[in-house]
């Protein structure tokens, strides 16, 4: 389960050992510092955490693709962060010869084996839940007409 923004400053405050307007302030200082260095399209590395960097991707021609036509794209600036490699490090390891995929399957299995499993019926049509030949509309009652 992700952090909170609440959540993490507690815990940087608990294993810094700092209060909590201490905490506020400095996480307020690295957020203008960051946009300082976004604004002046540079890069900066956070020691211990990862770097980031300001990219530039220039204009180019692409292709309209309802009608096929050619137009022009105008210039973007986009922000790229990367980890450091202690942070990389700190990510539970994968056994050698699994694949991170296989390693999220295995994960999904144990969860599903060790929780609760809900059984449906089965129909003769291979469908679950309703008998074969029913339908999902409602069947309204019609009125007779009676004469007095």
């Amino acid at each position: 389960m992700p952090y909170s923004e609440a959540q993490f400053k507690n815990l940087v405050a608990e294993y810094g050992e700092f209060t909590k307007p201490q905490v506020n302030d400095f996480f307020n200082a690295l957020k203008e510092a960051v946009r300082h260095v976004v604004g002046n399209a540079d890069r900066a590395s956070i020691p211990g955490v990862g770097r980031i960097n300001c990219t530039v991707r220039e204009s180019r021609m692409a292709r309209n693709p309802r009608t096929g036509e050619p137009v022009k794209t105008k210039p973007k600036v986009g922000v790229r962060l990367s980890t450091a490699k202690s942070v990389k490090d700190a990510v539970p390891s994968i056994k050698k010869g699994r694949t991170l995929i296989e390693a999220r399957e295995a994960t999904k299995k144990r969860r599903s084996t060790s929780r609760t499993k809900t059984t449906a019926t089965s129909t003769s049509n291979g469908r679950r839940g309703r008998p074969k030949g029913s339908t999902n509309k409602k069947k309204t009652a019609t009125r007779s007409k009676s004469k007095f």
